[in-house]
């Protein structure tokens, strides 16, 4: 994965989907992809997030880092408060169990939002 545009072209299709779908992508050490997975499939405005299955397939994949991509069907990428929240768990946990997360991605209809790019991940008032 070369860059947070690149793996956002390559992903775009979530955009197409009326409910969030939560996919977790395994890298190596020179980030390459090793595995995708499918962790969570929601609602039109939510997907629950479980910090251990989503690491568990990472660790079972023997991924060094992770991306996590999620949809908002509604279309605009800007982050909610709870994305906010789960980011921070994910980065936490990714941190004790040494799989760092190395982006937490949101695609909509009008763009993304990428933590890499924005350097942190806030709600804009």
């Amino acid at each position: 994965m070369t860059s947070a545009s690149a793996v956002a072209e390559h992903y775009r299709t979530l955009q197409k989907y009326d409910r969030e779908h939560l996919v977790r992508l395994d890298l190596d050490n020179a980030n390459r992809l090793i595995g995708e997975e499918t962790v969570a499939i929601g609602t039109a405005n939510m997907a629950l997030m479980s910090p251990r299955e989503i690491f568990m397939g990472a660790l079972l994949n023997g991924a060094v880092r992770i991306i996590i991509l999620h949809n908002h069907p509604g279309g605009n990428p800007e982050p909610s408060r709870e994305d906010v929240e789960v980011w921070k768990r994910l980065k936490d946990a990714g941190e004790i169990l040494h799989v760092p997360l190395l982006d937490f991605m949101i695609i909509g209809d009008h763009g993304r939002y990428a933590c890499v790019d924005e350097n942190t991940l806030e709600v804009r008032e």
